[in-house]
């Protein structure tokens, strides 16, 4: 029971090895179940199978939940980048029109050279020539800006695609363990209203102590 339960705060990377480690765990039940139905064995040991990969199923539906809360909020946060990457771009883009417009409106109106020898001194026309160079180099910036963040939204776009998906599977595999759980319910319910007398104050006595057990190592966790 505690091995699964209950899931502690974890990082992504361990709660996806939790998932692993309780599917394998479900898988190897599964087979053991099998084995179980077909052979000759008391109903007992097919009714605490049965409990067994329901604490497991629901140990596991608990993880796939988490799992897909924080892939909504992945989400989430991915669609507010992308967002404001979108508003910087376009502010980008119409700052650098204006700058491409007016460097081309100055340089039909005014020669370049021309400007540069104008200057009333030589301090003036390094300064002018200064101030030409830094223009350039800024516009030459900005593009080089707008390229890298159209690069961030093609990024940002593929990961919000690939967490939705991740989510889409998810929430099937949730939706799976909830319809095989409800199945071993039903199974178990069923077994043990065949089970003997005698079985039933055998499984009794052992439910009673697993409680007992449980609840003394809750005291020990506090």
């Amino acid at each position: 029971l505690f091995t699964f339960s209950p899931l502690y705060a974890q990082t992504e990377e361990a709660l996806r090895k939790t998932i692993n480690s309780l599917e394998s765990s479900i898988e190897k039940e599964e087979k053991e179940l099998a084995k179980l139905k077909k052979g000759k064995d008391t109903k007992q040991k097919l009714v605490n199978s049965l409990a067994r990969q329901i604490e497991k199923r629901n140990a596991l539906i608990a993880a796939r939940d988490k799992q897909i809360k924080r892939l909504n909020s992945d989400i989430s946060k991915a669609q507010k980048r992308v967002g404001e990457l979108s508003l910087d771009l376009d502010s980008l883009e119409q700052s650098c029109g204006r700058m491409v417009r007016e460097a081309y409106r100055n340089y039909r109106n005014t020669n370049t050279l021309s400007y540069i020898f104008s200057a009333s001194s030589f301090l003036e026309m390094a300064n002018r020539i200064v101030a030409l160079r830094s223009a350039t180099i800024y516009r030459k910036g900005q593009i080089n800006q707008i390229v890298a963040t159209r690069e961030d939204i093609k990024q940002e776009q593929q990961s919000l695609s690939r967490k939705r998906e991740e989510v889409a599977i998810a929430k099937k595999k949730l939706d799976s363990q909830r319809a095989k759980m409800r199945e071993e319910r039903d199974l178990a319910k069923a077994t043990i209203r065949q089970m003997s007398q005698k079985e039933r104050k055998v499984q009794a006595s052992m439910a009673e102590h697993e409680k007992r057990l449980n609840s003394a190592i809750a005291e020990l966790r506090k």
